[in-house]
Parts: C-alpha cells; structure tokens; sequence
C-alpha cells in the first residue's frame, strides 16, 4: 500500500508539473511574448512524450521485476524537467509584466542555467544505477555501459554549466552552454547507437548448460 500511495504521488506531480508547465506557456502566448508559439508547442511534445511513456513503458516491462523502477525514473525526469520549464516561463512572464524589476533579470538567468546544470549532474548521477528492465540475455544494447557513460557525460556537462553560468559573462555563458549540452548529447546518443549496432547479448544460462 505505501508502495503504491508513493506511485501516487509521483504521478500527481508529474500531472501537476505539465498542467503548470502548459498554463504558463498558454499564458506567455496569450499576453504575445516572443517566442510564445514555441513554448506552446515544447509543452505539446513534453505532453506526448509523457502520455507515451506511460503506455509504452509498463507493457514492455509488465514480466520484468524492474519495469516499476524505470517507470518511477521517467515520472521523476518528466516531473523534474517540466516544473524547471514552468519556472523558466514564470520567470519571463514576471519580468515580460513587470512583476518584478529588470534589474533582476541577469541574476535570475544566471541562477536558472545553474539550477539546469545542477539538475543535469544529478541526472547523470543517478542514471547508472537505474536496473535493466531486461534479462541479460535480451538486452538490445549494453545497458549498464551505456548508462554509465552517459551518466558521466551528463555530470560533467552539468558541472561545466555551472562553472560557466557562476564565471563567465553573460553573453558568454550564452554561447558556450548551447555547445556543452550539444556536446553531451551528441556523445550519448552516438554511444548508444554505437552498443545497439555492435552488442551481442551473452548466451542464456539455459544454452550454456552442458548436456
């Protein structure tokens, strides 16, 4: 019961963080901020995304012992990434209606790209210690190589983002951060696409087996 009330949970902050997340962007497009149209439409896939997730995720998992694991990783990924984006929006909206003084504004950009790059090197903490929803033998890519190089590539690129926001200027924070999160994700997906193309999964105990 504690097991499935904390489930709960999860998928009413996830539902909390998107209906926030969307109201906000509705709201930057009704007053016509720049950039609105965009908002609107991250918020759409963010919402596709999730409604996939959810249908995918436990009928891929549903014999697997650790299907609840990942299902409960990508609530908390979708839940953590949609109520930073509603706070970026809140954010613009405060200053777009003068809520607050635009004297604030670099010192709330600065700690929103270090709240995002602090975030990153969570994830990426995190992420190679997430279960294989696969038995060894039915692994379509080496998921613990995988998710530990990625989890390294992730806490790194948060870190630097940090870095970057907490010492650089402005304007050059700008122009490097778009250049480490392209890194890192570059180098993920290609290390994944790398193990689907080239792992071969180890033989079932059953085959091994002498007879």
């Amino acid at each position: 019961m504690a097991a499935l009330a904390s489930e709960r949970r999860l998928l009413m902050l996830v539902a909390a963080a998107m209906t926030l997340m969307m109201a906000l962007a509705t709201w930057s497009w009704a007053v016509g901020m720049d950039h609105a149209s965009l908002r609107l439409l991250t918020g759409v896939v963010m919402l596709a995304l999730w409604g996939l997730v959810e249908w995918r995720v436990p009928r891929q998992c549903a014999v697997r012992g650790s299907g609840a694991g990942v299902l409960r990783w990508h609530r908390a990924v979708f839940a953590t990434i949609g109520l930073f984006i509603a706070m970026k929006h809140g954010a613009r909206l405060a200053f777009e209606l003068q809520y607050l003084d635009p004297e604030w504004v670099p010192v709330a950009r600065r700690s929103l790209h270090v709240v995002a790059g602090g975030l990153m090197a969570v994830w990426g903490n995190y992420l190679p210690k997430l279960m294989s929803p696969w038995q060894p033998e039915e692994e379509p890519f080496d998921w613990q190589r995988v998710h530990r190089f990625v989890g390294w590539a992730f806490t790194i690129g948060g870190i630097g983002t940090m870095l970057t926001w907490i010492t650089l200027p402005i304007d050059q924070a700008d122009a490097w951060e778009p250049a480490i999160v392209g890194c890192v994700v570059v180098l993920s997906l290609g290390r994944k696409l790398y193990s689907l193309a080239t792992h071969s999964a180890p033989r079932g105990r059953a085959e091994s087996r002498p007879l």
